[in-house]
């Protein structure tokens, strides 16, 4: 076998490594971000204001918890919100910084139209990494 294939098989080895820890890392980052509702810090009850271009409903979701992992498991979502039994996940895939600048509202707050909602890609919220696939 030459060398060619042997680079070959080394990268088709370290591919299927850093897919199967990657899927094996959203366990533990659903666990550390999605655990406790107002404790984990992917599920404080406060969220930036979810902008309608951005926000995409999951209506299959039917729990806050599972609405909270489905963001987390999403490269593309900065945060989410469940309310009436809808799950609405704050989703961009341009990484720019501004997507964390605007105001948070919290539960408390008479413009929050939610019950639970939390932020994972945000400095102050689980601070999950982007993923960038471009």
């Amino acid at each position: 076998m030459n060398y060619q294939g042997l680079n070959l098989i080394f990268l088709l080895c370290l591919i299927a490594f850093s897919i199967y820890g990657d899927a094996y890392n959203f366990g533990k980052d659903i666990e550390k971000c999605c655990e406790n509702p107002g404790e984990s810090p992917g599920w404080t009850n406060s969220i930036y204001q979810l902008s309608s271009v951005n926000t995409i409903s999951q209506s299959k979701i039917s729990t806050d918890s599972d609405c909270c992992a489905a963001c987390v498991k999403n490269p593309n979502c900065n945060g989410w919100a469940f309310s009436q039994n809808e799950c609405y996940l704050d989703v961009d895939k341009s990484p720019s910084p501004e997507i964390c600048n605007p105001s948070t509202i919290d539960e408390s707050s008479s413009q929050a139209p939610y019950e639970s909602s939390g932020t994972i890609r945000c400095y102050e919220g689980c601070n999950l990494r982007r993923q960038h696939l471009w």
